[in-house]
């Protein structure tokens, strides 16, 4: 997860950030838990890992 991307898109933007900028935490599913739990994943969220 430490060079994980999350990308997002809201209409014709998309926009990718570290994970990082999430400040989740190390357990993997507390992490999914707070992903899916954000406002963007509403909207359209995409995690990929590099």
């Amino acid at each position: 997860m430490e060079h994980g991307k999350i990308i997002t898109r809201q209409g014709n933007v998309i926009t990718a950030k570290d994970i990082k900028e999430y400040n989740l935490p190390k357990s993997r599913h507390q992490a999914f838990m707070e992903l899916i739990n954000l406002n963007d994943y509403r909207e359209g969220i995409l995690v990929e890992s590099i």
